[in-house]
């Protein structure tokens, strides 16, 4: 069955009328086309900015999987993602900024990668840090974190962790947690994981890092269009907006 974006109007967060949040740089998304499990095709990746801008987004962290042995985006195949999207945007005049970056998956080649030197895509503000956006596996903390973690930095980046309100080790030992904040790492949650109806778990997890002040991002992790309706409940919800109004980097992107 073929999807319209356009045909379903009604449904889409252009009917909600105004932002969502105060949010308006998405620092993990993945809208870039054919690079992994997001946006598919191109007409995906428009779809899902249309949404973004809808919502109130300005901005977009393009953040594709690099994992070796699944997802091995080199550097010029997701450079030629990215200008495909961007001359498609400009083509249809959505007026949406698009950064490039990666969610690295921590392991063996990441932490040769920081060691040898080698270039990284990472985010951030002209003149300070960059961000290197960076996951694990879900049940067991990675025997390279650590090292990983020093050796970013070492190389002045910032070691930006992606969701950890789902990671099962950390679930379990919140003062894991607090151990890798103060080695330097900063925490990146995902929006949805304030919706009414995500897993109790990682709600109570993401609500225990607003109340000690560890979130530093927040981000959509965007894989289609059709995950919107979840955002517009999860900014609804109290932490998120408390998580807003205790403050955030995100908009510091713009």
């Amino acid at each position: 069955m073929t999807f319209s974006f356009f045909s379903r109007k009604s449904n889409s967060v252009a009917s909600y009328g105004k932002p969502i949040s105060s949010i308006r740089v998405d620092v993990h998304a993945h809208i870039l086309p054919g690079l992994d499990n997001g946006a598919p095709l191109l007409d995906n990746s428009i779809r899902m900015a249309q949404v973004l801008v809808d919502a109130g987004i300005t901005r977009v962290v393009a953040t594709p999987h690099i994992m070796k042995g699944y997802y091995e985006n080199s550097l010029p195949r997701i450079q030629q993602a990215k200008a495909e999207l961007v001359e498609e945007l400009k083509r249809r005049k959505i007026t949406l900024v698009v950064d490039l970056a990666a969610e690295y998956y921590v392991g063996e080649e990441l932490l040769h990668q920081v060691n040898e030197g080698e270039p990284l895509l990472t985010f951030g503000v002209r003149g300070k840090k960059p961000y290197l956006l960076m996951e694990t596996g879900i049940l067991e903390e990675p025997k390279e974190l650590e090292a990983l973690i020093q050796g970013l930095v070492k190389r002045n980046i910032v070691p930006l962790l992606a969701h950890p309100e789902r990671y099962v080790y950390l679930q379990n030992n919140f003062e894991r947690a607090i151990e890798l904040f103060r080695m330097g790492v900063l925490f990146q949650v995902d929006w949805q994981s304030f919706h009414g109806r995500e897993d109790r778990h990682i709600q109570k997890f993401v609500e225990r890092m607003v109340d000690y002040r560890m979130v530093s991002f927040v981000g959509t992790n965007l894989r289609n269009e059709d995950q919107m309706p979840q955002l517009i409940d999860a900014a609804s919800q109290p932490y998120f907006r408390l998580m807003t109004e205790i403050g955030l980097l995100n908009n510091e992107l713009r």
